[in-house]
């Protein structure tokens, strides 16, 4: 460019830019006169001269009433006590009535004049701004409903795959304890495998749902992390064996016990890591690593490692296997199945408790998963741990009543199966009418009661049968193919005492009829919630 050219442009005066910035300008007095205005602000508000707007004369008339009322009593107190307001909203009125979005700063300047003081403002119309706010808010709004439509979609949809999956998983475990040869054996155990993946698959899909959809709290409540730990190591102790795989573990040998946390949403994530770690260990071992990082008097921080001698991760592939369906590669899908799930899950947990999972891994030579997690600890102690065999004698001597209420014949032949082979003595009601009217007539001491039923469901039936229930009342326990997490506060207000999720494992549904039949004299609408 020519510095001659250059030379000769005339510089802009204070004055001019002031007049002409892309912002609008305009000084007043601590009672709010305005006494200077540039002319971006006067065309903002559709006034062609200075002396037209002089006629304001404040800045309170050129505010709307609910702005009026909020400059009286907060941004006069307000400026006086710091000597600034930035970024505040207000709608500033036009000449014709008409009102603008703008954002205000202003700041204290004092007067050479006296001991007076003035305020300078600048004024940024955003009203192109809020269009686009909206616009957003909008596109929040329909995506929020979007993942709300699609968590109550998914949480339909397993309800309807969960009711006749009970019907397979519950026939295929009957069918087991008959006599078969062989070949049936092995049909037996094919149908059994293929209903627990599905059954894994429709959980995931779910819990997926209602992460997504922030359906899931975090719950603090009392339990034994030793039980915790017995439990889960002792059912994935039984798989690998069936694999010949080692299961190591490596706990402290004053490893706390009784902690106050979520004993549920930490049993997922190992068993999503344990889960993982069999699923792609084909020789050599897993092991379970927990170490104390800190603790005081009052909470203790955990670190949880899963490792394995597995196919491993390649390097590049780290950073996806946390994403929703997402695998390895297409040849591990293929290979070893699954949706890639459940380390999207975990993560997700984890990131509730303000935590997240760490991996190391070697393709060929195995993966390391890690978390921490911080507890409290509990001076209560925890409920008993399983006993599993002992349950079917306990039951077979208690002399039970149960009263089986679902409008799905399937269900309740399986259920009647089972009891039946517990030593129980029970009766099959296929509505919540005929529930009432059996508890009219007969006495009992357990209700397995389904939720959903037509015309009266098992809310209602349970809040009818408080009304009219004999000394001691019989515990009411849901038998539901509906995510517990869906159903808990309309369970209180039912006075349904507990909770089995259908598919039911038997041992589960024991566990539960055993702990309430021991605690038979505390009403259960106060315990065990």
């Amino acid at each position: 460019m020519d510095k001659d050219f250059l030379h000769n442009i005339p510089e802009e005066s204070a004055e001019n830019l002031y007049e002409n910035s892309p912002c609008g300008y305009f000084s007043f007095l601590a009672d709010g006169t305005i006494f200077r205005i540039n002319k971006t602000l006067l065309n903002l508000l559709n006034y062609k001269e200075k002396e037209e707007v002089a006629k304001v004369k404040k800045i309170q008339d050129l505010l709307r009433i609910g702005g009026k009322i909020y400059f009286e009593t907060h941004f006069f107190p307000l400026i006086k006590m710091q000597g600034f307001v930035k970024e505040m909203n207000v709608d500033l009125l036009r000449k014709d009535g008409s009102y603008f979005p703008a954002l205000i700063n202003v700041n204290q300047i004092s007067s050479t004049q006296g001991n007076s003081t003035i305020y300078r403002a600048s004024v940024l119309d955003i009203t192109d701004r809020k269009k686009y706010e909206k616009v957003l808010l909008e596109g929040k709004r329909k995506a929020e409903e979007a993942s709300k439509a699609k968590a109550e979609f998914l949480s339909t949809i397993s309800h309807e795959i969960r009711t006749p999956l009970n019907a397979i998983v519950g026939i295929g475990n009957l069918i087991q304890k008959t006599s078969l040869d062989d070949v049936q054996k092995e049909y037996a155990k094919i149908l059994q495998l293929s209903s627990d993946n599905l059954l894994e698959l429709v959980n995931n899909l779910l819990d997926l749902s209602k992460l997504e959809a922030d359906m899931v709290k975090l719950e603090e409540r009392n339990f034994s992390l030793k039980e915790l730990l017995e439990v889960l190591f002792h059912s994935f102790k039984m798989r690998a064996r069936k694999k010949n795989i080692e299961l190591k573990k490596d706990f402290p040998k004053d490893l706390p016990e009784h902690l106050l946390g979520d004993p549920v949403k930490l049993n997922q994530i190992l068993t999503n890591l344990l889960g993982n770690a069999l699923k792609f260990t084909k020789e050599g071992y897993i092991r379970l690593k927990i170490k104390e990082l800190k603790s005081n008097d009052e909470a203790v921080e955990l670190q949880f490692t899963v490792c394995d001698t597995g196919i491993g991760i390649p390097k590049d592939k780290l950073n996806i296997i946390f994403q929703e369906f997402s695998q390895a590669s297409y040849d591990v899908n293929q290979e070893f199945g699954g949706t890639g799930l459940g380390l999207t899950i975990s993560q997700k947990l984890l990131q509730m408790h303000g935590s997240q999972l760490h991996v190391s891994s070697e393709e060929g030579k195995g993966s390391e998963f890690s978390f921490a997690l911080k507890f409290k600890f509990s001076t209560e102690t925890s409920p008993k741990g399983r006993k599993t065999p002992r349950l079917k004698e306990f039951l077979a001597n208690s002399g039970a009543r149960v009263l089986v209420v679902d409008d799905n014949s399937v269900n309740l032949l399986i259920a009647s199966k089972y009891l039946k082979g517990w030593g129980l003595a029970h009766e099959t009601v296929a509505s919540g009418e005929a529930a009432i009217q059996e508890v009219k007539e007969s006495k009992y001491d357990i209700i397995l009661m389904d939720l959903h039923m037509p015309k009266m469901d098992g809310y209602e039936a349970s809040i009818e049968i408080w009304k009219i229930c004999q000394e001691p009342p019989p515990v009411i326990i849901a038998l539901s193919a509906s995510g517990r997490g869906d159903v808990n506060l309309k369970m209180k207000r039912a006075g349904i005492s507990a909770y089995v999720s259908k598919p039911f494992d038997p041992t589960d549904l024991q566990e539960v009829m055993v702990e309430y039949l021991n605690d038979r004299k505390s009403d259960p609408r106060t315990t065990k919630k």
